[in-house]
């Protein structure tokens, strides 16, 4: 058990739960399941009462004590651990861990029914929330309040696959209720700046962009033999398809920070593709599937 800082809140385990209790009223505050609770050995407060530690055998929880949800539960050396109010220390492999803990202070709850997509930009400045059915799109910033008017969307739109570039000023998702175009917008502008229509008989299952926002890649596969796989390469600049690469099998495609491209394979783990815009191919694993962007 333990006290917080104020003596008026109590914490303690019971009944397979962690409980929060008025220690005026005896009246429950909150309580949650924590996991493996016959280790925890030992529960204390920060300074500002708002979180708790609970430590056990290898273990470490940090639970919120408004409504007593646990936010972080990570092995740990010991039961070392030490609160200064905004910051949570503690020991791990011999190595000092510090964890600002304010955002997890003050969530934030986003207005409106819960999106069923959302997506930060690489920044975190960022955050785009679309909801199923819905004709607008939100940009919000990280506080959940939103920028600028909403971003207009079609009837069929069934945003999937969100990819930003890396200053967060493009967004590109796959689109249509049969995934049959990828819709690029400037979310500055807040414009879509292009309608990019998959070829028949092929459905999209993996989106990235390029952190200068020059090159969309698509990872599409054939309706009939989802087996089959290409990689459809977009210049975003000229607005055109700019290559097709086949025999790479289904892909998950991200980019480096250099702007090298990487796919790959979901059905086989060792097989990845690793393609420049210029020169060689780096490190291919599977030479079928290797080749330059131009």
């Amino acid at each position: 058990m333990a006290f917080s800082p104020d003596e008026q809140t109590l914490a303690c385990v019971t009944a397979s739960r962690i409980s929060l209790v008025d220690v005026r009223t005896g009246r429950t505050l909150a309580s949650g399941p924590v996991s493996d609770l016959e280790s925890v050995d030992r529960l204390w407060f920060s300074p500002d009462g708002r979180l708790l530690a609970a430590t056990g055998p290898a273990r470490l929880r940090l639970i919120r004590v408004s409504d007593a949800q646990v936010l972080l539960d990570q092995p740990v050396a010991t039961d070392a651990v030490g609160f200064d109010g905004t910051t949570l220390r503690y020991l791990a492999d011999a190595t000092v861990v510090s964890l600002d803990v304010t955002g997890l202070l003050d969530p934030v709850r986003l207005p409106g029914p819960v999106p069923d997509t959302e997506l930060f930009s690489p920044d975190g400045r960022l955050l785009v929330t679309h909801k199923a059915g819905s004709r607008a799109m939100m940009l919000r910033d990280p506080r959940g309040r939103v920028v600028g008017t909403p971003l207009p969307m079609e009837a069929d739109s069934m945003i999937r696959d969100p990819a930003f570039s890396g200053d967060g000023g493009l967004l590109a998702f796959t689109d249509g209720r049969s995934r049959d175009y990828v819709s690029l917008w400037d979310t500055t502008r807040r414009t879509r700046v292009a309608k990019i229509p998959i070829p028949d008989m092929w459905y999209p299952h993996s989106l990235a962009m390029a952190p200068d926002g020059a090159t969309l890649a698509i990872g599409v596969s054939a309706v009939v033999d989802p087996s089959r796989a290409r990689l459809l390469i977009w210049d975003v600049r000229q607005a055109r398809w700019s290559r097709s690469i086949g025999r790479v099998g289904e892909v998950e495609v991200v980019f480096r920070p250099g702007s090298t491209m990487v796919a790959e394979s979901q059905a086989d783990p060792t097989a990845c593709w690793t393609f420049r815009r210029e020169g060689r191919p780096v490190r291919p694993s599977d030479r079928r599937g290797c080749g330059a962007l131009r």
